[in-house]
Formats: structure tokens, C-alpha cells, sequence
């Protein structure tokens, strides 16, 4: 029987979730010491499976399909860079004999390479099967956990909560699917009872750019009951101002609030500057964490880790995504190419708090990786044969 590329790629992303629910379901209860968070170490058996299985399915597909392989690389610039930004880590961390980070780096190639091929094969149902993924995770971890206690389900850090939502919001604007309000509805949720703050106004960014795209076909009637549905909610939200901000945002959290910079990341940021000017042009080592102090910014620890060359290199592929969906949306404004500006700013702002960009185990990397890897090519509605 012969295995079409959907097929493959659809079991490996399959996978990919799976290991991610095992990461959530997994976590360690938090362990405090004298008042101190420990971090307890766990089993990563369940990754390495995965990793393994990640690097079989490259090559199959760089054997099987290579000229299908080449041609996705070849039809986009910012995909090739993307190659180069890869084989790029893998070489100066092989040079510095930073083995582990080189590991990792070959992870990520094929992480690339999977969902390079997914964006070009995968229809949009597809995409809300992968939403419902994530957000059954959420709900299995409130069956098994309960509510959250003090911001925590179980032993997941409500950012990785968040992460999980966002992501969850992500897919499920990329499916069309007229079910993907209830989604958004369920990932805000999720993300407001855990207080994820960057992912509360994430997931806000990508529903209003949803909501505009959409607008654009509707006619002068129903866009004018939804501005004085939107007036009428804004104006609940005003009356509830001051438990949105104590209760939701928690700004009166001393580690969290105003004088902490809303984040409690202000003093974190400090250590920075120091540390890459120690290393500049090639940081510390891809995911290699412990070589250096986290500022709990994903931007910054992604320089730390990389270097300012490949820094440079990772934003400039960015820039080439968001400069091409401006031009076509110049040309014709379609909502394939609005709602990725609007993805792309709620990633762009999440970036800022969250703590890795690239980790496989944590559902912010799936997000990323596709939406990097997001050329622009139409998505069917239904599964096509290929």
C-alpha cells in the first residue's frame, strides 16, 4: 500500500501532540523549599521516543520524496533561510562541540521539515482536528487536576496552559471552520482561569484579526450591529474594570503587578546585557539553558542561546513573512493573508513572555514552527488526494 506525504506527516504531528499531553499529564507537583519553587526532575523516555521518531520520518521523507522536498524549499525564499538558519545552529554548535545543542538542532530541522510539508498538504480539517487536540488536553488535565489551584493545573505552569490555548486558538483559525468561535471561546477561557496574561491578549489578537477579515464580507447592516455589539461589551468591561484588573490581570500580585513591570520579569531583563556581551556572535548554545541565566523573555533567551548573527537571520525570515502577506493584502484583501498578520502580532507579543520560543515539549513551539513555516499557499477546505 502505498503512503501518500499527508499521511505521513498527519502521523507524526499526531505524535507530536501525544507527546505533549504526556508532558502536561506528567508534570511534577510543585515542590517548594523554604518558601522557593523547585524544579524536580522527570523522565524524558516519552521525548526521545518521539525525537527518534521524528528522525526516521525525515528520512523517509528526504528519501522517499525528495524532490517534493526540494521543490517546497526552492518555491520560497524565506523556507530556504529557514534550511540555512537550521544547518546554521547544527554547525557552530557541532564546532563548539556542544553536542546536546547540536542534537537539538537536527530536531528542529525536521520539526521544519514536517510542518513546511503539513502547510502545503494539510486541509482545514486537518487543522481543526488539531485544535480540538489541544483543547481535549485542556480538558483532560481539568478531569484529571481539577480547576487550577493558585494559577497551577496539576503541575503545568499556567504559561504552558496558556501556550496550549494559544495554540489551540491558532489552529483553529487556520481551519475556517465555523466552530472555530466555540474554540476561541474554550482557549480564552482557559487561558483567563489560569490568568495567562500574554495569552489572553494573544489569543484577543488573533480573534479581532479574525473578526476583521470576516467583516470585510458582511454587509453595512450586520457590520453595524456588530460595532454596537462590541460598544456594549466594552462597555461591561468598563463597569468591571476594577475586578478585570485585580481579579483577571492580577496587577495587585506584588511579584506581577505595576511596580514589577506587570511581568515581574524587569529584574530578570538586567542580567541580559551582561551575558550577551560575554558572547555576542554565538551565544551559548541552542536550548543549552543551564549555560546561561533566562530572562523569561523568548526573544532574548533566543539571542542568548543563538547569538546576535543568527538572531539577525531568525527576524529577518519573520519580516519576509510579514512583507509578504502586507503585499498580497495590498493587492487583494483576503483573509488567508489578514489573519496571519494578526497570528503573527500575537506571536510577536508572546514572544516577549514567553520562556522559550523553540521547546519541543510545550504547544508554543507547534505554533511557531508552522506559523514560520506558513508560505501563504491556499488551504482546502477538504482532504485533497495527493
Amino acid at each position: 500500500m502505498r503512503i501518500s506525504l499527508r499521511q505521513v506527516i498527519a502521523v507524526v504531528i499526531f505524535f507530536w501532540v501525544l507527546a505533549l499531553f504526556y508532558e502536561a499529564l506528567t508534570a511534577p507537583p510543585r515542590l517548594y523549599v523554604d518558601g522557593v519553587l523547585v524544579e524536580i526532575e522527570r523522565s524524558r523516555s516519552m521525548m526521545l521516543a518521539v525525537a527518534a521518531l521524528f528522525g526516521a520520518t525525515a528520512l523517509l521523507i528526504l528519501v522517499r520524496m525528495f524532490s517534493q522536498t526540494i521543490s517546497v524549499i526552492k518555491g520560497s525564499i524565506a523556507n530556504f533561510l529557514i534550511i540555512v538558519l537550521a544547518l546554521a545552529i547544527f554547525i557552530i554548535n557541532l564546532i563548539q562541540l556542544n553536542l546536546e545543542a547540536s542534537g537539538y538542532s537536527i530536531i528542529f530541522l525536521v520539526f521544519v521539515l514536517v510542518a513546511m510539508h503539513a502547510n502545503r498538504v494539510f486541509s482545514c480539517q486537518h487543522y481543526f482536528a488539531l485544535s480540538s487536540a489541544l483543547i481535549a488536553i485542556l480538558l483532560v488535565l481539568v478531569m484529571v487536576h481539577g480547576f487550577p489551584d493558585g494559577r497551577w493545573i496539576g503541575g503545568l505552569h499556567p504559561g504552558f496552559t496558556g501556550a496550549f490555548a494559544l495554540a489551540a486558538t491558532y489552529f483553529a483559525a487556520r481551519s475556517s471552520s465555523n466552530l472555530r468561535w466555540v474554540m476561541y471561546a474554550i482557549a480564552f477561557f482557559f487561558s483567563a482561569i489560569v490568568s495567562s496574561r500574554y495569552a489572553i491578549v494573544a489569543i484577543t489578537l488573533v480573534i479581532i484579526s479574525d473578526a476583521l477579515a470576516v467583516n470585510l464580507r458582511l454587509s453595512m447592516t450586520k457590520l453595524l450591529l456588530l460595532m454596537i455589539s462590541f460598544s456594549a461589551v466594552v462597555f461591561i468591561l468598563a463597569i468591571g474594570f476594577d475586578y478585570f484588573l485585580q481579579t483577571l490581570l492580577q496587577t495587585d500580585d506584588p511579584s506581577r503587578g505595576i511596580g514589577s513591570g506587570f511581568s515581574g520579569r524587569l529584574d530578570m531583563y538586567s542580567d541580559f546585557y551582561p551575558q550577551i556581551n560575554q558572547r555576542p556572535l554565538f551565544g551559548y548554545g541552542f536550548r543549552n539553558r543551564n549555560a546561561y541565566f533566562p530572562t523569561h523573555n523568548g526573544i532574548l533567551d533566543y539571542m542568548l542561546e543563538n547569538g546576535v548573527l543568527l538572531f539577525a537571520l531568525f527576524f529577518v525570515i519573520i519580516l519576509a513573512r510579514l512583507l509578504q502577506c502586507v503585499v498580497r493584502v495590498r493587492h487583494e484583501w483576503n483573509r488567508r493573508d489578514l489573519l496571519r498578520i494578526g497570528c503573527w502580532c500575537a506571536w510577536l507579543f508572546s514572544g516577549f513572555f514567553i520562556p522559550q520560543l523553540i521547546n519541543f515539549g510545550d504547544a508554543f513551539a507547534l505554533m511557531t514552527i508552522f506559523l514560520l513555516t506558513d508560505d501563504g499557499t491556499p488551504v482546502p477546505n477538504t482532504i485533497v488526494t495527493t
